[in-house]
């Protein structure tokens, strides 16, 4: 694996541990609009990527709901609180014998956007990384094109995938 590879993993997992921990108290945060959402992500210098996914309401919760529980089973510490204008979310998570450490401070602009800073601190390093810093910004861009459906996420390389059919993110029954 590469190194840029093993950066992307590295960002990605440490903006899931952030994310996931806003599941805390998810009723302090904002609705996002329902709709396609657009987000760009620069992990440490390296090229931004760029996905974009259909978004409603419940999809939204069932993100939260999962980190929720994500949170609960590796975290000795899963911390939220408001600064101002922003979220600041930190945690202190296992991850198999690896200990990640990442703080997020998360800025909403009303219910149509938001910017999200994250570093993560890997102990003993994963793949060789020690540390990583991640910035992702995402911003509605109006409703979903016709054959998108509500959870369905275009990613960098063209193909689709739809989050709610992801083991722990499939609806529950009714």
């Amino acid at each position: 694996m590469t190194q840029s590879k093993n950066a992307v993993i590295a960002s990605i997992l440490a903006l899931a541990l952030s994310a996931a921990t806003a599941a805390v108290d998810i009723g302090s945060l904002p609705k996002l609009n329902s709709g396609l959402w657009v987000t760009t992500v620069t992990n440490d210098g390296m090229k931004p990527t760029t996905h974009s996914m259909c978004m409603d309401e419940a999809t939204q919760q069932r993100m939260l709901t999962l980190g929720q529980g994500l949170m609960a089973g590796m975290c000795k510490r899963s911390d939220l609180r408001r600064d101002g204008d922003a979220f600041v979310f930190e945690t202190d998570c296992a991850m198999g014998p690896m200990r990640v450490i990442s703080t997020s401070r998360t800025t909403f602009t009303g219910t149509s956007a938001y910017r999200s800073e994250s570093t993560a601190k890997f102990d003993p390093p994963m793949a060789g990384m020690g540390a990583t810093r991640s910035v992702a910004q995402g911003r509605h861009s109006g409703a979903c094109p016709a054959g998108m459906k509500p959870g369905d996420m275009k990613l960098p390389d063209g193909r689709i995938m739809n989050i709610n059919n992801l083991p722990g993110m499939m609806a529950p029954p009714r």
